[in-house]
């Protein structure tokens, strides 16, 4: 069996690429003889980070001069032929093109292409080569650009297997055309992935310590919101300070370091703390990142998979969310109550969240660890599911089983 694994990474996205660490991990536990290759957006990093074969997310073309003033010439059509082309052979071996979990199926640019296409290029490849494709656990939607539409619905329409991570996600691509009413919902594939062994926390007595998830998302916003939201978390971090919390920063990727360091200076211009009073270590991975979360009581964050990350460790947490997913798996773990927007944050409601979480800490810690335990149940059953409905149909699956 040859299975493929395709998206968005080896940026140091820790979401991202945990999301594809949980499937290698199921497939390498249940088919120990499949080779898996990643189709990825920097394929270097992957390699050396998960002992993986890869492929990049978009061939390389032609680089002559005569290719490229004859592409100039025609409208980027060579361009397009040969990518197709090039594409459809390197998938021509697979038996199975598997997208593992994020939020594949999201619009991250208002313009069109990009890895949408890129996706979309690998799902024509599929319906060609009679590759069978699976959507597992993905997040969809909004998707704003007519043509990031019609595109990532075609690469649904190819699937053989879609699950959703959430509701919303379901209901957005039955509202786009896609018969999806009777595909599963089952969670971010990250809740099945172990927990690190724990290096950093501190059990002697100490202080509530806060984890203060940033997010830099001044791309998809006005500078102006993203300063706004920057100067609510420098003025928590003054209150928190006043009443002698500890606090960390947490970041799960690797661009988010600039919302750290607007932060950390704007402490320093406003005076709000002492120097070296916030922990701001860099987080080389996702269990590094596991690890300083467990050293807190009560994590607010923005990026999704911090969230998810906190919850995975039982971690009482506040979404400053920017988008419906956020708040949607904080319902989900019975903390509905503790959502804002991250283009409106409002800092009276952020401390009146935090009090009230924590006031009853334990009584919410063991809530999540339940709905944690519940998780990982339904990740188990989705991995019977597979095995069950899309790995028994592939061709090369039902030629060794006969044997």
């Amino acid at each position: 069996m040859k299975i493929a694994l395709i998206g968005g990474f080896g940026f140091h996205n820790f979401g991202n690429d945990t999301s594809m660490e949980a499937m290698l991990a199921f497939l390498r536990r249940a088919y120990p003889q499949a080779e898996i290759v990643c189709i990825c957006a920097n394929p270097k990093n992957v390699e050396r980070d998960y002992a993986i074969s890869v492929l990049p997310l978009r061939l390389p073309g032609p680089a002559t001069i005569w290719f490229r003033i004859l592409d100039l010439l025609f409208l980027r059509l060579p361009r397009m032929l040969d990518l197709c082309t090039r594409t459809v052979g390197a998938l021509r071996d697979f038996d199975a093109l598997i997208v593992p979990g994020t939020g594949i199926l999201e619009e991250r640019s208002a313009r069109a292409g990009g890895t949408t296409f890129s996706l979309f290029i690998w799902c024509l490849a599929a319906r060609i080569t009679g590759t069978r494709v699976a959507l597992v656990s993905v997040g969809a939607g909004p998707i704003r650009h007519p043509i990031n539409r019609w595109l990532l619905a075609f690469c649904a329409r190819t699937a053989r297997y879609r699950s959703y991570r959430d509701e919303i996600s379901r209901n957005f691509m039955q509202g786009i055309g896609i018969e999806s009413g009777t595909d599963p919902v089952f969670p971010d594939l990250v809740f099945k992935l172990p927990i690190p062994d724990n290096q950093l926390a501190d059990r002697n007595p100490r202080p509530l310590t806060v984890g203060l998830g940033v997010m830099a998302f001044s791309m998809w916003y006005d500078y102006d919101v993203y300063e706004a939201y920057i100067n609510k978390i420098v003025a928590f971090i003054g209150w928190l300070a006043k009443r002698g919390y500890r606090i960390r920063l947490l970041t799960s990727d690797a661009g988010d370091r600039n919302a750290v360091d607007d932060v950390l200076s704007s402490c320093a211009a406003q005076n709000v703390v002492p120097q070296g009073f916030i922990i701001a270590e860099q987080a080389s991975s996702a269990n590094d990142l596991m690890r300083q979360i467990d050293d807190t009581d009560v994590v607010v964050a923005t990026r999704y998979h911090n969230i998810v990350y906190a919850l995975k460790l039982g971690k009482p947490t506040i979404s400053l969310g920017y988008s419906k997913k956020n708040d949607v798996l904080l319902a989900e773990m019975g903390l509905g109550d503790c959502c804002q927007d991250v283009d409106r944050v409002n800092l009276e409601l952020l401390i009146e969240q935090f009090e009230k979480l924590s006031a009853d800490l334990r009584t919410r810690q063991d809530l999540i660890q339940r709905k944690c335990v519940d998780l990982r149940d339904r990740l188990t059953n989705q991995e019977t599911l597979l095995m069950r409905d899309f790995f028994k149909a592939l061709p090369c699956h039902a030629a060794q089983q006969g044997q």
